[in-house]
């Protein structure tokens, strides 16, 4: 920033050193003159000082006018003038100004005898002067009104293209309806389908809202805008479920190029990592640096997408791929605005922008790369606390009954996976609430946790109407759902204390298995 401000008023700091060095020059030069000259004064009409020869020094002076470039003589002696030469009637001749310097003599045998000398700089050099801080006014006015100019016609173009944007977010809208409306019915499709389409309606979404605000904020009157900016809305966000949902996203993107591949690292660690951030921000950062991997490769590479805990306090997210790499001395320059490197199309602004947006939710953006090896891009943000709703872990009683009920054959695979180990668990699976319902009433007890999802194909039942129908006790039920960011969910899960896991990450969840001791005692939270 520093650096910017500096680079912009730079023209205007060297054209006025260039003046202030210019007049420098020339009143240095000026003393120098009167110095010599009132040597060489001195030197040539000692005696007439010492004898305060008035005559002699008159005729001196006579000479002098003539001889050397000076606007005004004035000799006194005891108040009284004896000698006057003025070049011009100009009342500021005989006054120090830029062109003047005044040289005062006395008589050494008489201090009331005075001559005051008013030495001038020679008519060629006046003129030069003259035109040289013209010149130097003329650059600088010229400056200022080209620097108005780019400044005027960046608002021109940033208007156009705010109303643009508003155009175009304004024209998607009435598809992203259609598609809203559709989007309920598309049961046809497989779970994680499902949720990539609603997830990709929702960015859009979040884009559209996005560039309206900013072009409202653009269009209002200087005197309602805020006076200072506004960062962006944050919130408290699962980072392991925003990162596996634009995964997913991205590989649809990619899935043409048979060579890319997309991956994921997600420890156990990575499980219940928190961080206050605006989603869509973060979203578009990590998308566009998994699209500058991918085209940093020459025909196929991998993309390897890492979440882990740095340390107590920081998260670190890394985007890594083996491409091409970029050289150590551009590498210190991309996160500046107007830098890129390997893009003909590039404008330099995504690194930018990146690093801003960490910086404006208290994070940091680091980048290492060795050339033919490939680079790593880190986002490090802070960690914060689990939201009241979400399962750290799960606490299992020996001789529990899990009770699973969900429309995707996948996430039954996956829990069936998680409890194979544990002994003495019986894990029941429902594809839909009918099943449940026939079930429960039979066989529940203070040992069984069930796992309901919350939408299921089919049905117009919902889990939480389940949870409310069948009056589950909120310590037994768990919604196990990707409809986890949608604020009425959790809301309804922190007001009636119901625990809430997204499903993209349920394989990860660590559970515990109790001791014969505390066999009635079913926890949610480790």
């Amino acid at each position: 920033m520093i650096y910017k401000k500096i680079r912009k008023i730079l023209p205007f700091l060297i054209l006025t050193v260039c003046m202030i060095s210019c007049t420098v020059f020339f009143k240095v030069y000026l003393a120098q003159v009167a110095k010599l000259f009132k040597h060489d004064f001195e030197k040539q009409n000692l005696s007439e000082l010492n004898s305060v020869n008035v005559f002699g020094l008159t005729a001196r002076l006579n000479s002098l006018s003539s001889t050397i470039p000076l606007s005004c003589i004035v000799g006194t002696r005891a108040g009284k003038r004896f000698y006057e030469f003025q070049k011009s009637q100009a009342p500021n001749d005989c006054n120090a100004s830029f062109f003047n310097e005044v040289v005062f003599i006395q008589a050494h045998g008489d201090e009331n005898l005075e001559i005051a000398f008013t030495l001038t700089l020679p008519q060629e050099l006046k003129y030069a002067a003259a035109v040289f801080l013209s010149l130097q006014l003329l650059l600088l006015f010229t400056l200022l009104w080209s620097a108005r100019q780019s400044e005027r016609d960046l608002h021109e173009n940033e208007a156009k293209l705010g109303k643009l944007a508003a155009q175009v977010a304004h024209d998607v809208r009435s598809p992203l309806a259609a598609l809203e409306v559709v989007l309920p019915d598309l049961s046809v499709l497989s779970e994680d389908k499902r949720l990539l389409v609603r997830s990709a309606i929702g960015r859009i979404q979040d884009i559209i809202n996005h560039l309206l605000e900013t072009y409202r904020k653009d269009k209002a009157p200087p005197q309602t805008k805020p006076q200072a900016s506004q960062p962006n809305p944050t919130s408290t966000q699962l980072l392991s479920a925003l990162v596996e949902s634009l995964v997913s996203e991205k590989r649809l993107q990619y899935r043409a190029r048979l060579g890319v591949e997309i991956s994921t690292q997600l420890s156990q660690d990575s499980y219940g990592l928190f961080a206050n951030i605006n989603p869509l921000e973060i979203k578009r950062v990590l998308s566009n640096l998994i699209n500058n991997a991918v085209e940093s490769f020459e025909d196929k590479g991998v993309v390897l997408i890492k979440l882990f805990l740095k340390n107590s306090s920081d998260i670190m997210l890394e985007i890594r791929d083996n491409g091409k790499g970029i050289p150590p001395e551009i590498l210190p320059k991309l996160t500046q605005k107007g830098q890129t490197f390997g893009k003909k199309q590039g404008h330099g602004l995504g690194l930018y922008h990146a690093r801003k947006i960490l910086e404006g939710c208290g994070g940091r953006l680091e980048i290492q790369s060795s050339v033919g090896k490939g680079t790593s891009v880190s986002l490090i943000l802070p960690r914060a606390k689990a939201p009241a709703w979400f399962v750290v872990g799960l606490k299992i009683p020996q001789a529990s009954h899990i009770v699973i009920v969900d429309d995707d054959a996948t996430i039954h695979q996956i829990w069936e996976r998680k409890f194979e180990d544990l002994p003495d668990i019986k894990v029941h699976h429902f594809s839909n609430p009918t099943e449940l319902e026939k079930w429960y009433l039979e066989n529940s007890n203070s040992t069984t946790l069930y796992l309901l999802d919350y939408e299921f194909s089919g049905s117009h039942s919902n889990g939480i109407q389940l949870i409310e129908k069948l009056n589950f006790p909120t310590s037994q039920a768990i919604l196990v759902t990707s409809h986890y960011e949608e604020k009425k969910i959790q809301e309804y899960c922190e007001k009636h204390a119901v625990k809430l896991i997204p499903k993209g990450i349920v394989a990860y969840v660590p559970i515990m298995l109790l001791p014969n001791e505390e066999k009635n005692l079913l926890q949610v939270n480790v």
